[in-house]
């Protein structure tokens, strides 16, 4: 209830003592005091009658400790000081969280008076020993403290030991305090003193005794130290085990209560605690060891825990003994339990392994090692115990297992085996049963098997051909005589007789079995047997007769054979099913599925030889049947179908024989039939418009006649027109067809400006004809001529788009600003409609009466597949800057794959004119600079006249037409696809660049045009291959060109014109100067590339070079001049001319450092 300074025990401080009573435990761990002193004063407050550790503490009103007073165990408490006037807290507190003691708290005081208090003078301690040992006492002889203000002035003496340690600290350790005093004279109080040291936990050590003697105002003597002594080492005791039980199974776990063991030279010197069982005639049992220990004190009691398992142990008396060894290896006395009893366990987990499904009655059961446990121990186990039970239950005993070895522990191991002999076939079970040392068993194991009869011993066959090598044709029937089959366990016992044939291939042909047997003895089985050949399909040749014998148990004897051969017989019969009484002209002939019957086997016949006679008897030969499939063993089934194109129309007979391998025929088959001529029946016309102008291409697409006689008896289609009077106005005919299915299909095409139409209904007509002159039905549709409406109104819909296409193209031509103009046009409404869209496409026909150039046919065509209906203006504005405009540049980055470097870009405008102060392009713009794409501008320099330095300034026919300058700072650029297709680019003035310098060479003579055509090539590229280029990432067009590239794919790109590759080396593939002469002079363009690494030329390995000529010197020297892209002559050691403007003249021998040249 006083467990706050808020309702603190009120003391007032007076003359007396004052004593109060209280108690601290577990929820209660502490009380306060309030203690008032009026005036100075020395007061005492003392804390006894404890029974656990309690504090006391002194602490001022605001809660700071003045004093403490915290002896160890039981020992009482005493604060003696001075207090000014003033409100002090006194707090009595438990030492740990469980501890639990009444207390008496006293206080007393001694005001303070003029007289000067002396403090003790001397404290002599004597009789303090060298060596004490942990359990003993510590006894001084007589001491004396001293003080002037009498013997009975002195209050106490404190004592407390100090051990120093290796920090260079010092432990102190409390003792208890002396308080009664005797005289020795007025000024001297005269005491003795004795200690227990078994309770402090002392380690082995040196320590110190000190001393202080204190007055009753409080005041202290000097201390006293004595010299250090030793603690010496005291073995561990009080070994306490409980919790032991009187009765255990060999599966229980014997688990102690918590134990104690005591050493006074602490609880930590307790190193291990040894446990081992005896049993009843002394044996011993080690078991595992405690080495884990926590404090039960503090000081010197260990609490330790244990467990151990008793599986394996025998049944029987046991007594638990332990000795307790501290880390000095000394040993306490041992502990012995009362006697506590193992009972026994019966065995467990009989596991028989290896016995078997099936014996024969002569063999041995022999067991794989085999399994029974006992939890008292393998060696507890007695015997296995094993029987038979047969199915009638009756036991058959066998001999016992007695010897085992150890599997584990609790696990005995043994083998088995024993005959059989001497059992009847059936079924039985074996049967065992362990049991211990006691008499008492395991579980039963039984594992049911079967023991097997013999088989049948011998089988006779007996044909009743007696010939040596008997022969039978494939339609006869094989018969036996009285023919036997011997079996000991009865004739009875046989169940059947298994028959079959095998051929000189050894292939299996089952026959039915023998199941019926009559007695010819008592182990003899009689049986006949008749096979039919005839179903069999056997062909001709050499047979075994099989027979195996088998009793009711499914044994079987040995095999039985006799030989004999199968003569050849021809087809039996030859059936043709489907044949109809007619077929039309030119049609096919297709029968249903037929049959030949050959008693040799469907596989021996060879052909079915098919011919048809015509009215006169002449033979026309068909085509044979030479493959067939099964439909019985006998029956070979077959299809066949024929044309019969070319035959004229009249009376027939199809014949057919059936050959087999040997050439005998069967019987012939005929049927008479008919051709007769179908005329065509149908002409279908498609794609006719309801309405055209009078200069109107007439146009029908897919059309088709339909003939039964096929499509190829149609030979025309007759055209013409009938106008409003029904006048016929000719038209060409169709005499051209392809197939589609039987039909014969056409387009037609005609123009009618050229018929001079009036403006009308007109009606086209058209009969197609067969090669007999046979027609079909008239086939007609109708149409309007209109006398004001031109191809614009007649294929487009919107009507901006009419309008604006009709006007742009009153000159025969959209060109490039006419179609931008339509484009822009047909965002009128915030998106392109269908109509609209269908109008852009219409324009891009091939079919038009303008002309639009490829590149503008090509873009436009590429901007209509990017569109689609309703596509937003913005979508489709960026489309068409994309093809148009030249808005889309390539990905600004390029990685170099040598060495990973990647370098970015930034596109920049230069306003150089395309080709400089030139009128085209020059062969010295081109400047490959640092960029890796030597194939594409060695590829582009190839493409000029031959000459041999920059001066020569011929002309690049093909860079001038694959280069078109738009006027509006955008270029139009062509370049061919691997199979020589072209496709064209748009790109702008916009050139990359990196550090503000052009990555690509340029000046204001040479102009733009070669930047231009690699940005352009990279743009294509990327359109192109972007995606598809590396297996794992997206290309940028500088990747795809900066890179490397095959001069044959170079060259081709630019050209337009099929590469072909020329190696040194000899061969076929080897090049002369003569092919690079006559080459360059018939303006094809020539590549170089493949020098070795090191070269006393100094050419650049793994680099691309353009022939630019070849000619004979005036010394009569072969010599071959190339061109370095990079516009300089580098390293070349050879021949200098002064200019380093790339170009080098070899001789003939020094151009064939090369490896190879491409020629396109």
């Amino acid at each position: 209830m006083f467990d706050t300074q808020n309702t603190a025990q009120n003391v007032l401080l007076g003359s007396g003592v004052q004593s109060f009573a209280g108690s601290v435990a577990n929820l209660d761990g502490l009380d306060y005091y309030k203690l008032q002193v009026n005036s100075r004063s020395n007061v005492s407050m003392s804390l006894s009658g404890l029974s656990d550790n309690v504090n006391l503490f002194l602490l001022d009103s605001a809660s700071r400790q003045l004093a403490a007073s915290s002896a160890t165990g039981i020992r009482s408490e005493l604060i003696k000081t001075t207090l000014e006037a003033g409100t002090y807290f006194v707090k009595v507190q438990q030492a740990t969280s469980t501890t639990s003691s009444p207390y008496q708290l006293n206080f007393s005081n001694d005001p303070l008076f003029s007289t000067p208090n002396s403090t003790p003078q001397s404290l002599i301690v004597n009789g303090v020993k060298a060596s004490y040992a942990a359990n003993s006492t510590l006894t001084l002889s007589t001491s004396y403290a001293s003080d002037r203000d009498g013997w009975q002035d002195v209050s106490k003496v404190d004592f407390w030991l100090t051990q120093s340690l290796p920090d260079s600290t010092e432990r102190r350790i409390e003792l208890a305090d002396v308080d009664t005093f005797t005289s020795h004279n007025d000024a001297s109080a005269k005491f003795g003193y004795t200690t227990s040291l078994s309770q402090l936990g002392l380690a082995v050590g040196a320590y110190k005794l000190n001393a202080v003697a204190y007055d009753k105002a409080g005041s202290t003597s000097e201390k006293f130290t004595s010299t250090a002594f030793n603690i010496t080492n005291s073995a561990a005791q009080n070994l306490s085990i409980s919790g032991i039980q009187t009765n255990y199974d060999a599966t229980s776990t014997l688990t102690i209560d918590p134990s104690f063991v005591s050493d006074s030279n602490g609880w930590q010197d307790v190193s291990k605690v040894d446990f081992w069982l005896t049993n009843s005639v002394g044996r011993r049992v080690e078991l595992a060891d405690v080495t884990s220990f926590i404090s039960n004190d503090g000081l010197t009691s260990a609490r330790f825990g244990y467990s151990t398992g008793l599986l394996g142990l025998a049944s029987g008396d046991y007594k638990l003994n332990a000795v307790a060894i501290d880390t000095a290896n000394a040993r306490s006395s041992t502990f012995t339990s009362s006697i506590f009893n193992i009972a026994n366990s019966k065995p467990q987990d009989l596991q028989v392994n290896g016995v078997l499904d099936s014996y024969s009655v002569d063999s041995r059961i022999t067991l794989a090692t085999s399994y029974v446990s006992d939890n008292n121990g393998w060696q507890d186990v007695g015997k296995v115990d094993f029987w038979l039970t047969d199915s009638s239950n009756k036991r058959i005993e066998l001999a016992d297992v007695t010897s085992f070895s150890s599997n584990n522990l609790t696990s005995a191991k043994f083998g088995y085996s024993t005959a059989l002999t001497g059992l009847a076939a059936g079924r039985y079970s074996l049967n065992a049963l362990a049991f211990d040392k006691t008499g008492v068993t395991s579980n039963q194991f039984t594992k049911s098997f079967d023991v097997t009869n013999v088989a049948p011993k011998t089988l006779t066959l007996n044909l009743a051909n007696t010939s040596t090598t008997p022969s039978y044709d494939a339609n006869s029937t094989i018969t036996l005589a009285s023919s036997f089959v011997t079996d000991n366990n009865g004739w009875q016992d046989i169940k059947n007789v298994d028959f079959w044939l095998t051929n000189s291939k050894g292939t299996r042909i089952e026959l039915a079995d023998v199941t019926s047997f009559t007695s010819n003895s008592a182990t003899t089985a009689k049986f006949d047997y008749a096979a039919d050949l005839s179903q069999l399909g056997l062909a001709a040749g050499n047979y075994s007769l099989n027979a195996i014998a088998y009793d009711k148990s499914g044994a079987l004897s040995s095999r039985a054979a006799k030989s004999f051969a199968v003569s050849n017989t021809a087809p039996a019969t030859l059936t043709v099913n489907g044949v109809k009484d007619s077929y039309a002209l030119n049609s096919t002939l297709t029968i249903d599925p037929s049959f030949v019957t050959d008693n040799n086997g469907w596989q021996d016949v060879g052909k079915v030889d098919f011919w048809l006679t015509d009215a006169l008897n002449r033979r026309i030969e068909l085509a044979d049947v030479t493959s067939f499939t099964s439909d019985t063993a006998i029956a070979a089934k077959f299809g066949y179908s024929t044309s019969l194109a070319g035959l004229a129309a009249g009376s027939y007979s199809l014949n057919a024989v059936a050959y087999d391998r040997a050439g005998l025929a069967s019987n012939t088959f005929t049927k008479s039939l008919s051709l007769v001529n179908s005329a065509p029946q149908t002409v279908t016309l498609n794609g006719l418009k309801s309405l055209y102008s009078k200069t109107s291409i007439l146009e029908l697409t897919s059309s088709y006649v339909t003939d039964i006689n096929g499509w190829q008896d149609v030979t025309k289609v007759d055209f013409w027109l009938t106008d409003s009077l029904s006048r016929r106005i000719e038209l060409a005919d169709v005499t051209s067809f392809t197939a589609e299915g039987t039909n014969a299909k056409f387009d037609y095409s005609t123009s009618l400006s050229a018929l001079g139409l009036a403006a009308g209904r007109y009606q086209l007509n058209a009969i197609a004809y067969d090669k007999t002159g046979a027609a079909s039905d008239l086939a007609w549709k109708q149409f309007d001529i209109s006398a004001t409406l031109d191809w614009f109104d007649l294929n487009l819909k919107d009507a901006g788009v009419v309008g604006l296409a009709r006007s742009k193209a009153t000159d025969g031509t959209l060109d490039r600003n006419d179609m931008l103009s339509i484009f822009r046009d047909v965002q009128d409404g915030g998106v392109v409609d269908t109509s609209e869209l269908t109008d852009l496409k219409s324009l891009m026909a091939t079919t038009t009466p303008f002309s639009m150039s490829d590149p503008v046919r090509y873009l436009s065509n590429k901007l209509a597949i990017d569109s689609y209906a309703n596509i937003s203006n913005t979508a489709f504005e960026a489309s068409l800057g994309k093809w148009f405009l030249g808005t889309v540049a390539p990905t600004a980055t390029f990685t170099d794959e040598s060495s990973g470097k990647v370098t970015n870009f930034t596109y920049t405008r230069f306003q150089t004119p395309l080709f400089g102060t030139n009128t085209s392009a020059r062969i010295g713009g081109i400047d490959q600079r640092s960029f890796g794409d030597c194939v594409l501008l060695a590829a582009l320099g190839a493409t000029f006249a031959p000459q041999s330095n920059d001066a020569g300034n011929s002309i690049s026919k093909t860079i001038n037409d694959m280069l078109i300058d738009n006027g509006d700072n955008t270029y139009t650029v062509r370049f061919f696809t691997q199979d020589l297709k072209a496709e064209w680019v748009t790109v702008d003035n916009r050139l990359a660049t990196t550090d503000g310098k052009n990555l690509f060479g340029t000046s204001n003579k040479d102009g733009l045009w070669a930047p231009i055509i690699e940005k352009a090539c990279a743009q294509w590229r990327e359109f192109n291959e972007g995606s598809t280029f590396y297996a794992s990432k997206p290309a940028t067009g500088w990747d795809i060109i900066g890179n490397g590239d095959y001069l044959d794919d170079g060259l081709q790109r630019v050209t337009g014109r099929a590469a072909k590759n020329y190696f040194t080396g000899g061969g076929s593939w080897d090049f002369s100067f003569n092919l690079i002469k006559d080459s360059l002079g018939a303006g094809k363009a020539i590549l170089s590339a493949g020098v070795p690494s090191s070269n006393t030329l100094n050419l650049i390995s793994g680099h691309a070079y353009t022939v630019t000529n070849a000619y004979i010197s005036a010394t009569g020297e072969q010599r071959v001049v190339v061109r370095n892209p990079w516009g300089i002559d580098y390293a070349w050691s050879g021949a200098a001319d002064g200019n380093n403007d790339g170009f080098l003249d070899l001789s003939y021998t020094q151009f064939r450092n090369f490896g190879y040249i491409t020629i396109a």
